[in-house]
């Protein structure tokens, strides 16, 4: 794009360029919003803030290739200048609808002007950018970012504090690679170290991870360097972190394919289960968000490897404007976003350096910095609606039922090697959200909160064994849970719209044993039951409509059921409890909708709808001509089907949530999950066999 600019088109000179380019006020003569026609007309006009308008869209596709879809050549774009006090992270230019790049001015080439602009109040969230990236990283500037947060702020600790047993425990000892003596070295002292956080990709060989057999020789100093430089042998990202720790000014750097030992199950286990601690005790984490795996390296790191590149051009008489990109909205469509084990690493560090589009950006919790943009901004917060300035925030637990269901939603949508590892990859999480609530999980659900995240939705769901259905850790795709709408919140929801009394029967126990409750108000001491900050199980409603006559005392288990033996191998709880079973039939008429049918009442009128779990590979729904059974979970006061979003939940409760399930030899799975009007239940329009208060064994 070349820098020197044609006129301005007679859409684009309606912006108020130069007085925002001069830190005016607008008034309210002024356009701070304007239409630049069609995506068409855009990209055929030679005017230069047009131009860049168009490498915007360009951009846009590029980082997410799913928006071309959004920028057809008819559709029409705007331009709306936003500053922090409208929410936003930073003032430029936002296209509407397409927030992957935003548009901002460049910082002034004259060193006096650049001294006014850059000292300027106003001016302190502005994303000003740089003219070019270089080709090599500023290691001083990075520097700076970093000992900037370790001196002033509160909410960054610092590095690894307490004793060793504290912070890891179980691990036996910390191994670390040095350096500045190129090998691994192991300790029990709380040392400032620097961890990798990366995608491993097929690029890890047997010869860059350590083993049994070379675990001795990684020891020896100089093993992990070729002429006093990390030896080729390495993972280049791996190699370009050791020179980058060491430019930053520090010594140690943690990476889980050297510092685990790959092939001793016992040792990886260990380091595995604190995980966790690992990344939230470092100093700082480095994030290798860039290509598809260990090979990528960190462009800037070395010479020779990032080209230089023009950031900004002029669109007008002494403004420059260009383009910039935020590291959340860069990493939504990368290949380490997608990783479920990269997710705790992320969230819990508390220093970060990404790695990502040829560019460098920092975040700790109290600030952020661009490589592209100028060094004087400076934010207190980081607002936004992007998915990770989101879950920063969720870590921290003001909301803790919520917040987990946010966790957990954007977990499960991520990429598992290992499926067995669906709980392990969040174990970090899990504990400090057990730890903030007061009470346990089981099978990755809050006990003291059961009835709320067994009501989980999910499109093209598919089964994963090894873990019960009841739960989200059962099944692969993304999961969202379902909001409870009350006054009084989900305490009130808790206690008056869901009445099951969960049990449960020990995976290892033999089935003679009785079950044990899932939660057990008596045995959790803890839990503080007068403070309602604390969301959690206290009264409990039973479930009564006696035009059903039918009765519904029992709640209690029993003791000795009939199960095969294969149940007893299942390696998982299975739920024991006493609940509503209706029959009603799944629509048929037009065939289903992706993985989503309208249930029907005896008359064949719809009564409800249901996310099917399975539908493509479980052979349940290969014929469904018969009435299927459904059992009832809970109340809620909204269909499943609503389409308005504004959609204001009224305080009245018609519908039951209601869980779709399938028997075999007595144990039953959950096979879909869905919401029927109470009127199909309550007047008699369910389908035969008539409801009955049912013992569930579940899976």
């Amino acid at each position: 794009m070349p820098s020197s600019p044609a006129r301005l088109c007679a859409y684009c000179s309606d912006l108020p360029l130069r007085k925002l380019y001069n830190l005016q006020d607008l008034d309210s003569s002024d356009r701070s919003f304007v239409s630049l026609g069609t995506v068409s007309r855009i990209r055929s006009s030679p005017c230069p803030l047009c131009r860049l308008v168009s490498h915007a869209l360009h951009e846009a596709i590029r980082i997410d290739p799913a928006r071309v879809r959004m920028i057809e050549s008819e559709d029409k774009v705007s331009l709306d200048w936003s500053d922090p006090g409208s929410g936003e992270r930073r003032a430029g230019f936002k296209l509407r609808g397409v927030t992957a790049a935003w548009l901002a001015f460049g910082v002034p080439g004259d060193n006096d002007i650049q001294s006014y602009y850059l000292s300027h109040p106003k001016a302190n969230n502005w994303a000003y950018l740089h003219h070019r990236i270089e080709p090599q990283i500023d290691f001083s500037r990075l520097r700076g970012w970093i000992a900037k947060c370790g001196q002033g702020h509160t909410s960054c600790p610092p590095s690894a504090t307490g004793s060793f047993a504290n912070m890891f425990p179980g691990l036996g000892v910390l191994r670390l690679i040095d350096v500045e003596e190129g090998c691994l070295i192991e300790t029990i002292d709380t040392v400032r170290y620097v961890a990798l956080s990366y995608v491993w990709g097929t690029s890890v060989s047997p010869t860059t991870k350590t083993t049994k057999r070379n675990k001795s020789s990684m020891m020896r100093p100089g093993s992990l360097l070729r002429e006093g430089k990390p030896s080729s042998r390495l993972p280049l990202t791996v190699a370009n972190a050791m020179t980058l720790v060491r430019n930053l000014g520090f010594r140690y750097l943690w990476v889980d394919a050297l510092c685990l030992v790959q092939n001793d199950a016992e040792d990886v286990r260990r380091g595995v289960d604190v995980m966790d601690m690992v990344y939230e005790m470092a100093y700082l984490t480095i994030i290798a968000a860039c290509g598809h795996d260990s090979s990528a390296g960190l462009p800037g790191v070395e010479p020779g490897v990032r080209a230089a590149k023009a950031l900004v051009h002029t669109v007008d008489d002494g403004i420059q404007m260009g383009l910039y990109t935020e590291v959340d909205q860069l990493l939504q469509t990368s290949v380490y976003e997608s990783r479920a084990w990269t997710l705790q690493e992320h969230i819990l560090s508390r220093r970060i350096l990404y790695f990502l589009d040829d560019n460098v950006f920092f975040r700790c919790r109290e600030r952020e910095a661009i490589e592209s943009c100028r060094d004087h901004l400076e934010l207190t917060h980081r607002g936004g609606t992007t998915v990770w300035s989101l879950l920063p925030d969720s870590i921290l637990m003001e909301h803790p039922l919520d917040d987990y269901a946010s966790i957990v939603g954007y977990y499960s949508e991520r990429a598992l090697t290992n499926q067995g590892d669906a709980l392990r990859a969040m174990a970090g999480i899990m504990r400090r959200f057990w730890a903030k609530l007061g009470y346990p999980m089981l099978e990755g659900l809050p006990t003291g909160a059961f009835d709320i995240f067994l009501v989980f939705l999910g499109e093209g769901l598919s089964r994963r064994s090894g873990f019960p259905s009841y739960s989200w850790a059962g099944w692969r795709g993304r999961v969202v849970f379902e909001a409870h709408v009350a006054a009084g919140g989900n305490n009130e929801w808790l206690e008056a719209r869901t009445w099951i009394i969960w049990y449960k029967r020990s995976q290892h126990g033999s089935l003679h044993i009785p079950p044990k409750p899932v939660w057990d108000l008596a045995a959790n001491e803890s839990f503080p039951i007068h403070d309602l900050k604390y969301e959690g199980y206290r009264k409990r409603s039973p479930f009564k409509h006696p035009n059903l006559k039918v009765r519904s005392e029992r709640t209690m288990p029993t003791d000795h059921i009939a199960l095969p033996q294969w149940a007893t191998r299942l390696g998982y709880p299975v739920l024991q409890f006493w609940t509503l079973s209706v029959f009603l039939r799944l629509g048929r008429a037009g065939g289903f909708t992706g993985n989503q049918a309208e249930i029907l009442d005896s008359n064949g009128s719809i009564c409800g709808h249901v996310y099917l779990d399975g539908f493509e590979d479980l052979p349940f729904f290969d014929s469904r001509n018969d009435v299927s059974e459904f059992i009832v979970l809970s109340e809620s006061n909204h269909p499943l089907d609503y389409k308005d979003p504004m959609m204001k939940f009224e305080d009245n409760w018609k519908w039951y949530n209601v869980m779709l399930i399938e028997w075999t030899d007595g144990l039953a799975e959950r096979r879909g999950l869905g919401k029927i009007e109470k009127d199909a239940v309550l007047l008699h329009r369910s389908c035969s066999p008539r409801p009955s208060w049912k013992e569930i064994v579940l899976g």
